[in-house]
């Protein structure tokens, strides 16, 4: 209603994004053991994830291990395959937790046991 009284509606369609991103095949990998692309990273080390959404996801990369937990965050676009370098991160065992959120705030977090080498 405007303010002389006048009514209208509109039906109108609204889709709510409900749908977390899915995360799979955490892996680090050395890009001079055959695997394509580039490295910032000296030493080559790189962790891949194989993330599938919609739109632009948000990757925050927790690696707890010998050196402490270390941090790595990146914006991607959400099918594919990110590569996340590992510049500056000591070799060794860690726990490597990766969380993708989505711009509708959706969140899902993969976790697993990698190894850094140099």
């Amino acid at each position: 209603t405007d303010f002389v009284g006048n009514v209208g509606d509109k039906v109108m369609t609204v889709r709510v994004d409900s749908r977390r991103p899915r995360v799979k095949a955490l892996r680090v990998v050395h890009a001079a053991s055959g695997q394509s692309g580039t490295s910032p990273d000296p030493s080559g080390n790189q962790l891949l994830a194989d993330v599938t959404d919609f739109g632009t996801v948000r990757l925050a990369l927790s690696l707890a291990g010998p050196a402490g937990r270390l941090s790595r965050a990146v914006r991607t676009p959400a099918s594919g395959t990110v590569a996340i370098a590992l510049a500056g991160v000591p070799a060794g065992r860690y726990v490597a937790t990766l969380t993708a959120t989505d711009r509708a705030g959706n969140a899902t977090t993969a976790s697993r046991s990698v190894v850094v080498a140099r």
